[in-house]
């Protein structure tokens, strides 16, 4: 049974929906290969401005699975009804951290303080290509329904 405020359960479902249905790859990678095709070319890559490759999941790279996500403290929400699409992008490191998280779209944007800073503390088993942990770009998106 699920305890807490209305808003953190509604927000834990969908969360736990994401995050369960195969480790992010259902909704969380907007527009790209959900890792389940088999791998068809050279696997894409962007360089950051500070020289670290990061991948596009597909061709050979295998996605994330999350390990920790904890929540983002609505407390501040009070009564306040919240629905709408939540889009979050950053990437997975080597390291199993979310890095350089920016919300590319929010329902309300008094959330995305709080959202932004429990995006710094979820840690996964990173993507891999050939077996050995690589970073990956991520497009995570989410209904919102806080009520």
């Amino acid at each position: 049974m699920l305890t807490g405020s209305r808003p953190t359960r509604l927000f834990i479902i969908l969360v736990c929906i994401v995050f369960q249905m195969t480790g992010i790859q259902l909704t969380g990678l907007s527009g790209q290969n959900a890792g389940h095709e088999k791998p068809s070319g050279t696997p894409v890559t962007e360089e950051r401005p500070d020289g670290i490759k990061v991948y596009r999941i597909g061709n050979g790279v295998q996605p994330p699975r999350a390990i920790k996500t904890p929540l983002p403290n609505f407390a501040k929400v009070g009564h306040k009804k919240i629905t709408g699409a939540l889009a979050i992008e950053g990437y997975v490191g080597a390291d199993g951290a979310f890095h350089d998280a920016v919300i590319v779209k929010s329902p309300d944007n008094s959330l995305d303080a709080d959202i932004l800073a429990a995006t710094k503390k979820w840690t996964f088993n990173p993507c891999t290509l050939d077996g050995r942990p690589v970073n990956c770009r991520m497009l995570m998106e989410l209904d919102l329904h806080l009520n």
